[in-house]
């Protein structure tokens, strides 16, 4: 029996093995092969060798370049690609070989074959009239319980430092969170701060001085107005030397400290700067400065406002101070 061979039509009659296609500066086949003839496999083999050969000699660029059609019948090469970069448009030109850029409180990480985009929430992210760049909570390094009320301080991603006590209708518990003044000649001190005063109440939140005797100045936002206060402990007031109502809370406090005098002021927007009042570091304090802090009352004496479980407090999304700057965290 005498078996007969059949080629494909694709193979044999097509003009792609028998005639080079007028796409590129390659040299004609070895062979021309007309329709009906049968194809002979050595002259077929050295067609095809001949097609590789001129289709290897169309491509641009070096190993792992991507081809781009560089206009009559040729290629160029884009990259090769490195770690997360694209192939980017560029009108009117070849692409380019261009890697994310990461913005503003964002990361990129470039691996093999993959880009992963973030968030950092870090220290240039700029939210609401100011930088985010809030204190680290192991910096505050004592708890001042009043009765009680004990508040805590913890870091939250993206959110900021977030100051937390249980509402109590106590006048008299003055708890906050402190760290060590800092051992400079001259300091300045600045906080934004998120916080909750509700109206008919006395919750309040502000900054907080003590001296080694324990006695504290504050400068403290509280329902409807802004207020020096001074404390002759954490339990017990004294007197208030400045008291100003307002209709829109400011959420800036400043503390600049000359060596002599503690200067105060607000501000709604960072920029612009209330001066409200100086008091002398051996005046109603003794002079010698301990502790600088955040807190505050906790009181709202309307029971009925509120059920057991309610806290009140602060987020701290900015804090600048001499021997803490801003600048030096990034979370």
């Amino acid at each position: 029996m005498i078996k007969r061979c059949v080629v494909a039509p694709s193979i044999v009659a097509g003009s792609l093995l028998f005639a080079m296609p007028a796409l590129a500066n390659c040299p004609a086949l070895p062979h021309t092969m007309t329709n009906g003839q049968v194809a002979d496999a050595t002259q077929l083999m050295a067609n095809l060798e001949a097609l590789r050969a001129c289709v290897n000699s169309l491509v641009a660029g070096s190993t792992n370049s991507v081809q781009v059609n560089a206009g009559s019948g040729d290629l160029t090469g884009v990259g090769p690609l490195t770690n997360g970069q694209l192939v980017v448009g560029s009108t009117g030109n070849a692409p380019q070989a261009a890697a994310i850029t990461a913005g503003p409180g964002i990361s990129v990480t470039n691996a093999p074959g993959s880009i992963t985009i973030a968030g950092t929430g870090a220290g240039d992210i700029y939210r609401e009239f100011g930088a985010f760049a809030p204190p680290i909570a192991s910096s505050f390094t004592y708890i001042d319980n009043a009765g009680s009320v004990t508040p805590s301080v913890a870091d939250i991603t993206n959110i900021g430092l977030v100051y937390s006590v249980n509402v109590t209708n106590s006048t008299n518990a003055f708890a906050g969170a402190y760290r060590n003044a800092p051992a400079l000649s001259a300091w300045t001190w600045t906080v934004r701060a998120k916080y909750s005063t509700p109206n008919g109440s006395w919750p309040e939140f502000g900054l907080w001085i003590k001296d080694t005797s324990g006695k504290m100045v504050g400068l403290v936002s509280e329902s409807g107005g802004f207020i020096i206060k001074r404390l002759n402990s954490n339990t017990s007031h004294n007197s208030n030397p400045f008291y100003s109502d307002y209709v829109d809370a400011p959420n800036w406090f400043r503390v600049q400290y000359d060596g002599t005098n503690l200067n105060f002021y607000f501000s709604w927007d960072s920029q612009n700067w209330l001066y409200v009042w100086q008091e002398p570091k051996s005046g109603f304090l003794n002079g010698t400065l301990q502790y600088i802090g955040i807190g505050g009352l906790h009181d709202i004496n309307e029971t009925s406002r509120w059920k057991a479980g309610s806290k009140t407090g602060a987020v701290v999304t900015y804090w600048d101070i001499d021997d803490d700057p801003a600048s030096a965290r990034t979370h």
